[in-house]
């Protein structure tokens, strides 16, 4: 039997790694000196330091050399559990059906799409997913991705970005084919496919060459021409929904989004008009379209400031203009949205949605009516309009702007507000993160108790409780529909909080933080869960339902749609696992660790069952930063960690947007 063990004795057998040269160089900040023994290695064409990164390269293969055999094996169990010939679920976006296609043997994926029946056909067809891309009747192929590779002289290539204009007759698209996050943009017009639904305009052939090319043209049926106008090196683009216009963004010298583009499709690219620039190096520029497609979206902000700039897109040449008045180190968010024939005499009900920090450090959502505002109110202040949604203050250096003494609570105490929907009363580090309004639903993100969580309510309740100044009536989402919109269902995650699950440790280090979790009584947690859910795949404003993605540690992701109305939900697609795996194997729990100034962390575990804490290896991951989340799901990599005894622990630190 082949031994695949890893011995300490296998990391001892090189020699010691070559030690990079050190050059003085100095650097002066606000008056501040500056020792750089390194910065000659910013020089990326210096002879001297591929010389240096070949020698690491070289040595580094030597000392993991004994490791092959394993690494080897270990590639192979991975591979031999995936379903390499797949396909996702079909998504509804205009007057198409779009999913993608994966196929055995290759590394890119393939964009495929079907027409809908007609304007009611809200149910994804059936689709044969172990077909190749190309061959289901009525299926077009609109991107293959690994033909595309090739076409960039087979290195290395990523998407960044694809728009589809709203009749699906045009395409934007973004390469990168040399790795440095700067991306070329191309525009296709979609020609007629064999049953001549439509024809090409302005567009010119992409010449091709030998095998290549007929592969190319087989695989597209020659269904597209690509137009002349292509933009290069930028950071970001959209497509207008009339197909007519770009809006692009432009990186400065040190790859910092900075600048906005307007372009006219079928003109030169010289004649593109500037219309945003933010000189200001803290900042980050996006430009993206509002989801009730009315608006192109401008967003400059930096780690603690936010800047939102909107153009109407009946006027595609106008100029964007503030949408609020910006506050430093306030951030914010915007959306618009409409109660349709909600207002007098049947007219819609103009609304804005803003999501923002200016009390709160875990964010509040307001909602303004624009009936009360003429054209040339713009900008609004943050804080107008009235809340619907509040995040906890507690622990928060700000929390006492909300609540008289909430700075020194415990970000873990539960949180009580008048204001707030029912299902967020009592939850513990609840933080509110944004709300969608579709023409049938409006959907609530937030996070409580560590976890992701979503929140639904059907649209006509919304226009309710919108005129009666009331609480809104959003129910919880779990994995297999809604709960009851009480707080005691909301809360139901509390347990997760017991006392009796938190260990006293000093510190997170690893040797510690080891020693006290395997403490923890495994048998305790067969039944237990950390679940993420949130909404997904919901680009159509028409969309009866809602979908959700379900995932935790131990089990297989699942998208699953509900229906707001009735609250009951249908699976969609699961994950898959080729081989033996069986999920009720592995179990997993959170439990609570006390840190050094008393406050509770979450902490995730999960292992395979037979698996015994106190002389097993556990393996400790954490990372807490930029409010980035270490959320839970499901690894195919893991499991060949946890089938070889290992206990995993995701650590989640304050840093994170967790709590």
């Amino acid at each position: 039997m082949e031994d695949n063990s890893l011995k300490v004795s296998d990391f001892n057998t090189a020699k010691k790694p070559l030690l990079a040269k050190r050059v003085d160089y100095v650097r002066k900040f606000h008056n501040d000196v500056f020792i750089d023994e390194y910065a000659w290695m910013s020089n990326i064409k210096s002879n001297e330091l591929r010389e240096y990164i070949d020698a690491q390269n070289e040595y580094t293969s030597k000392r993991v050399s004994s490791l092959k055999p394993l690494r080897k094996h270990l590639f192979s169990e991975l591979k031999s559990r995936i379903q390499e010939t797949d396909m996702s679920v079909p998504t509804r976006m205009d007057g198409y059906w779009y999913y993608v296609r994966t196929e055995e043997g290759k590394q890119y994926g393939v964009q495929c799409r079907m027409k809908i029946k007609s304007e009611d056909d809200w149910n994804p067809p059936v689709i044969d997913e172990r077909a190749h891309a190309g061959q289901t009747p009525c299926e077009e192929v609109i991107f293959d991705a690994n033909i595309e590779a090739n076409r960039f002289n087979g290195g290395f290539f990523q998407l960044g970005g694809m728009d589809i204009s709203l009749d699906g007759k045009r395409m934007l698209f973004g390469v990168d084919s040399k790795g440095d996050e700067r991306f070329d943009f191309y525009i296709r017009d979609f020609c007629a496919d064999k049953s001549g639904d439509f024809d090409c305009k302005n567009g010119e052939n992409i010449e091709e060459n030998g095998s290549e090319s007929a592969d190319y043209n087989t695989r597209y049926n020659n269904s597209f021409v690509t137009l002349s106008d292509c933009i290069k090196g930028i950071s970001s683009a959209l497509l207008t929904p009339d197909g007519k216009w770009v809006f692009y963004v432009t990186l400065d010298s040190a790859w910092r989004p900075y600048q906005v583009f307007r372009h006219k499709v079928g003109t030169s690219v010289e004649n593109d008009v500037k219309v945003f620039e933010d000189l200001d190096e803290r900042f980050f520029v996006s430009v993206y379209e509002s989801f009730d497609e009315r608006s192109v979206i401008i967003n400059s902000s930096s780690k603690t400031t936010s800047r939102v700039l909107m153009l109407p897109l009946s006027t595609p040449e106008g100029d964007f203009r503030m949408v609020l008045k910006p506050i430093e180190n306030v951030e914010y968010d915007v959306s618009f949205a409409c109660f349709e024939n909600a207002g007098q005499d049947g007219k819609d009900i103009p609304l804005m949605f803003v999501s923002h920090n200016l009390k709160n450090p875990n964010f509040q959502i307001d909602v303004i009516d624009l009936r009360k505002y003429s054209a040339d109110s713009m900008p609004f202040n943050i804080g107008e309009g009235y809340c619907i949604a509040q995040g906890s203050p507690y622990g928060c250096q700000n929390g006492d702007l909300i609540e008289k003494g909430a700075s020194k609570k415990a970000i873990s105490a539960p949180y009580y507000n008048s204001k707030n929907p029912k299902i967020l009363q009592g939850l513990r580090g609840l933080s509110v993160d944004g709300l969608s309004v579709y023409k049938n639903y409006v959907a609530l993100s937030f996070r409580a108790n560590g976890l992701p969580q979503l929140a639904v309510m059907t649209k006509s309740n919304a226009v309710e409780d919108f005129k009666a100044g009331c609480p809104w009536r959003f129910r919880l989402v779990k994995e297999d529909g809604f709960v009851e919109d009480s707080c005691e269902s909301a809360a139901s995650c509390d347990s997760l909080v017991s006392c009796d699950s938190c260990a006293k440790v000093a510190s997170f280090r690893s040797t510690s933080a080891r020693k006290e979790l395997s403490k923890i009584s495994l048998e305790q947690a067969k039944n237990s869960r950390i679940s993420l859910i949130g909404a997904t795949g919901n680009p159509c404003y028409e969309a009866p339902k809602i979908r959700y993605s379900c995932s935790s540690y131990a089990t297989l992701g699942a998208l699953k749609e509900l229906d707001p109305a009735t609250g009951k939900s249908v699976l969609l697609k699961r994950g898959k696992i080729l081989g033996d795996f069986n999920e009720n194997d592995y179990a997993e729990k959170r439990v609570w660790v006390k840190v050094r100034d008393g406050e509770s962390v979450p902490v995730s575990l999960v292992w395979k069952k037979d698996a015994v804490a106190k002389t097993n290896a556990m393996f400790i991951t954490a990372y807490g930063a930029y409010e980035i989340s270490s959320d839970p799901y499901f690894s195919v990599a893991r499991l060949s960690m946890l089938d070889r005894g290992v206990l995993f622990a995701q650590v989640h630190v304050r840093g994170g947007g967790e709590m």
